[in-house]
C-alpha cells in the first residue's frame, strides 16, 4: 500500500491559498482539508464550531480567555471538561492529532494549522508557502470581503500578526522562514492559475505517486 501523499499549504491572507489548495486537490483527486478540521475539533472537544472557528490559528488574550471562561456554566452535574472552554494548547494538540490521523489515512491537501510543523519528517509530505505583495493581497481581500482597500490592508496586517504569533508560540519558528518549506511561491507574480500549474509540475518532478 502506497503512503498517502500529503501537501501542507501555509499561506498569507490574500495570497490565494484556499483557491490554489482546492485546485491542486481537484487535479490530483485528493481530500481538501480546511473547515473539516474545525468540525472535527468541535466534536472532539464538545465545543461549538463557531467557538473553534473564532479562535482558528490565533492566541487568545488573557482577558478574553478570562471573560470567556467566566461565561461557561458552573453546573456541578456537568463534567469538568464541558464547564470551561478549551485552552489554546488543547485546541492545538487536538487539531494536530487530527491532522496526523488524516495524513495516515488519505492523500490530502491540508491548509494552515502549522501543518509544516505537525507533519515535519513525515513520509511523502510536501510543504508549501504561498505569499504575495501587499497590494495584490489587499485587492483580493477587498474583493472577497466587499471592503475597501484600506480596510482590507488592516485585515491583512492583523491576520499576519495573529498567525505569526500563533506559529511562533507552538512551533518556535519564524513563519516567513523559507527553509521550513519545500517550495515558497509568490502567487502575485504568476497569478493563481499559473501558480497552481507550477505546483503541480513541481510535485510531478518529485516523482511521487501522482497521476
Amino acid at each position: 500500500m502506497n503512503t498517502p501523499l500529503i501537501i501542507t499549504i501555509s499561506r498569507q491572507l490574500g495570497s490565494g491559498g484556499a483557491y490554489i489548495g482546492q485546485q491542486v486537490a481537484r487535479h490530483l483527486k485528493m481530500n481538501y482539508v480546511d473547515r473539516q478540521l474545525i468540525s472535527e475539533v468541535s466534536k472532539e472537544l464538545s465545543v461549538p464550531e463557531e467557538e473553534v472557528a473564532a479562535r482558528d490559528e490565533q492566541i487568545q488574550s488573557l482577558w478574553k480567555a478570562f471573560t470567556q471562561s467566566s461565561s461557561f456554566t458552573s453546573n456541578r452535574d456537568i463534567p469538568a471538561f464541558l464547564k470551561y472552554p478549551p485552552t489554546d494548547y488543547q485546541l492545538f494538540t487536538t487539531e494536530s492529532d487530527i491532522i496526523k490521523k488524516i495524513a495516515k489515512e488519505n492523500s490530502s491537501v491540508i491548509i494552515g494549522r502549522c501543518g509544516f510543523h505537525v507533519l515535519k519528517g513525515s513520509p511523502n509530505c510536501v510543504h508549501l508557502f504561498l505569499f504575495a505583495d501587499m497590494d495584490v493581497r489587499a485587492k483580493r481581500v477587498a474583493s472577497e470581503n466587499s471592503v475597501n482597500l484600506e480596510e482590507a490592508s488592516k485585515m491583512i496586517v492583523e491576520s499576519d500578526h495573529k498567525r505569526a504569533h500563533y506559529i511562533e508560540v507552538f512551533t518556535k519558528k519564524n513563519w516567513n522562514d523559507t527553509t521550513l518549506y519545500d517550495l515558497s511561491l509568490n502567487t502575485g507574480r504568476l497569478g493563481l492559475e499559473k501558480s497552481t500549474d507550477l505546483i503541480l509540475n513541481y510535485l510531478k518532478s518529485l516523482e511521487r505517486n501522482i497521476n
